[in-house]
């Protein structure tokens, strides 16, 4: 139940409605419904989902939520932030929440590098090489990201890797 309203005010992308459910003691923690796909999820994947603004996203990570749960599929808040191409939050939960770039607990072992590649987000594909992202990672049908690159005819991102690997 949410007697305090944060999920509307998640919803609303309400920063001070948000803070104000928190001081009085919301549950972070509880689950809801999301009307987009009839899945349920925290509260976290929710605000991601309705687009929340980095500093909303940051007010509720800060507070104590699990970061580091996943759905059903093992799709982390990391690979949430990296399908929405929100570079900001991708730093935010490596550098200030030390997410690992090359950890995935997704069934088919699809990293984040092979997510941000699939969706053609180049600068966070760059920044999650920076930071370390093992580029010859293969998911459980023995894939890369090169091959998932090729597969998916990313031609730009293929030359981008390409580019990255040559310069290395």
């Amino acid at each position: 139940m949410d007697e305090y309203g944060i999920v509307e005010a998640i919803k609303e992308d309400n920063y001070i409605a948000i803070k104000k459910a928190i001081k009085n003691g919301a549950n972070l923690d509880m689950i809801v419904e999301n009307e987009l796909n009839e899945n349920e999820e925290t509260l976290l994947f929710y605000a991601l989902h309705h687009k929340c603004s980095f500093e909303s996203m940051k007010l509720l990570i800060d507070n104590s939520m699990d970061i580091y749960s996943t759905d059903a599929q093992g799709v982390s808040l990391l690979d949430e932030a990296i399908v929405n191409g929100d570079l900001e939050l991708v730093k935010y939960l490596v550098e200030e929440k030390n997410m690992d770039v090359n950890i995935t607990k997704r069934k088919s072992g699809f990293t984040p590098l092979m997510q941000a590649a699939c969706y053609g987000y180049e600068e966070i594909a760059g920044y999650l090489l920076d930071k370390g992202a093992d580029i010859n990672a293969k998911d459980s049908t023995n894939l890369n990201v090169m091959e998932y690159t090729k597969k998916l005819r990313r031609k730009s991102m293929q030359n981008f890797l390409e580019e990255y690997i040559s310069n290395r």
